[in-house]
């Protein structure tokens, strides 16, 4: 078995597990909010299940396109052509460092304007973006070292 069908292999069994769990946390939510004695909250009912048939949404597509891919192995070949192309790999790259820099700056303009406002929300979004500073600099150190 060549290395690229056990990548496969391990992200179709990853894709399910995250769709079992992903199934089962979603029923016992319901079940939690049903057995809760008064009426469900039906806001945070909605965003419950909007949160996980995304979830859902997404693992039932992997599942679907990995498992199309181990019976065809044309299509194998066509994924992993796709996956290691360099312009793709580059275009990934770009796509990142781009998001993650937006990121960062939106995160930094709505603490800024948030401190107006509401001090709790300015700390979170404060916190949320020192802990992405920090994450971003460990990978950045751990990467520059190969």
């Amino acid at each position: 078995m060549n290395p690229f069908r056990k990548t496969i292999v391990r992200r179709l069994k990853l894709s399910v597990l995250i769709a079992v769990f992903g199934a089962l946390a979603a029923i016992a939510g319901i079940l939690y909010s049903l057995s809760s004695g008064g009426p469900p909250d039906l806001s945070i009912l909605s965003k419950s299940i909007g949160l996980f048939a995304g979830i859902e949404a997404v693992c039932i597509f992997r599942i679907l396109r990995y498992a199309r891919a181990l019976r065809a192995p044309e299509q194998l070949a066509a994924l992993e052509i796709a996956e290691k192309d360099e312009r793709n790999q580059s275009i990934q790259l770009r796509t990142c460092r781009s998001t993650l820099y937006l990121t960062l700056a939106l995160l930094g303009f709505g603490g800024i304007v948030c401190s107006f406002f509401n001090p709790a929300l300015f700390f979170t979004l404060g916190a949320i973006l020192i802990v992405i500073l920090v994450i971003f600099l460990a990978f950045w150190l751990y990467y520059r070292q190969y």
